[in-house]
């Protein structure tokens, strides 16, 4: 999978170091009693808690795991990490990703 990351950010993650993890953060979808899990990819600094069930990427210089189930949307277009929106869950937004 490639990885694109945002100008703007670049010196926020250096920060942080050069290698960085896309956990998948469950959040409870629907109203009501009933309750539909989304997976929600969040980028966080460090190395992942279970490797094996992670591949790696690159993009400028920094080295990205990410999970085995995470596919691209739009497969034409690279993965891409930018600034967290307003309605996020993380400091950044992991872009054209989804859980098979």
């Amino acid at each position: 999978m490639q990885w694109v990351i945002d100008e703007d950010i670049r010196e926020m993650l250096a920060e942080q170091g050069e290698v960085f993890t896309v956990e998948l953060t469950r959040i409870c979808t629907s109203g009501g009693c009933s309750c539909m899990d989304t997976y929600y990819p969040v980028l966080r600094a460090g190395l992942p808690d279970q490797p094996e069930y992670y591949l790696t990427g690159q993009a400028s210089g920094y080295t990205i795991h990410y999970p085995r189930v995470l596919q691209l949307i739009d497969a034409n277009q690279p993965a891409q990490v930018k600034k967290a929106g307003r309605w996020s869950y993380g400091e950044f937004d992991v872009e054209n990703v989804r859980v098979l």
